[in-house]
């Protein structure tokens, strides 16, 4: 009789140890994502299960990506009605300014996940929902252009040499699809308008206009001038990804 209650004893003792370690650990959490404050920005990850789909009929979608964005909105709707989400007086909502579990700001259709701000109070509630994955708070992320080639380790290769020739894009034509670029930059050839027109830029070496069917593709936007300098640009501090290539560029 006694060894049974000990082994009763034993068995309490060990349930309320592992819910003490649960609840330790979820409190935990919990300060780490909040600390003193009630609400934060977050980004909620869901879990794939395209079991949902099961109600469409497997053969009806055979396209996968459309396949993968009928999955996320199911799941994405799955998640969320469980959830109060915050009025916002545009017909998705029902819930008072100060009765919600989540704000919500975005939903994505082809990342399955969503996004907005989650009350502490909520936090288990949504964490214990069989489709999500994992609830991170927003980050504010900054990235120095200057810096951005390191980043990548792009750098790391101008050193290395391929059939005798440092791998810096010397000798290659990058083909740029954009807005056209501005080949009077002087990081893309500091070319005049005459000497783009006649072939012998050096840097940016012709293009066609879409826009304007011309062969005078240059940038009225200034996108594609951004992307052939990420591409090629030699200016010493913001220097391209491989700045001795060459750039033909298409305009649209």
């Amino acid at each position: 009789m006694n060894r049974k209650i000990l082994l009763i004893c034993v068995f309490i003792s060990i349930i309320l140890a592992y819910s003490v370690s649960v609840h330790s650990e979820a409190n935990s959490e919990i300060q780490e994502l909040f600390g003193d404050e009630e609400e934060i920005e977050v980004i909620v990850v869901l879990k794939d299960d395209y079991d949902v789909l099961g109600k469409y009929g497997a053969s009806k979608y055979k396209d996968d990506f459309e396949k993968k964005k009928m999955m996320i909105q199911e799941q994405q709707e799955g998640v969320i009605e469980d959830l109060k989400i915050k009025d916002k007086n545009d017909g998705i909502s029902i819930q008072s300014d100060e009765d919600y579990d989540f704000d919500l700001t975005n939903t994505y259709s082809t990342v399955n996940g969503f996004a907005g701000k989650l009350k502490k109070s909520s936090y288990e509630k949504l964490k214990n929902n069989p489709g999500v994955m994992k609830i991170y708070k927003s980050k504010s992320i900054s990235l120095f252009l200057s810096n951005s080639v390191g980043i990548i380790n792009a750098s790391r290769t101008w050193g290395l040499i391929y059939t005798g020739v440092n791998i810096t894009g010397k000798d290659e034509t990058v083909c740029v699809i954009d807005t056209g670029v501005d080949y009077t930059h002087p990081a893309l050839g500091n070319c005049s308008s005459q000497q783009f027109m006649d072939g012998t830029c050096s840097k940016v070496i012709g293009g066609y206009d879409f826009v304007n069917d011309d062969y005078n593709s240059m940038d009225d936007n200034g996108h594609g001038t951004h992307v052939a300098g990420i591409v090629a640009s030699t200016n010493d501090t913001y220097r391209g990804v491989a700045p001795n290539a060459i750039v033909n560029d298409i305009s649209f």
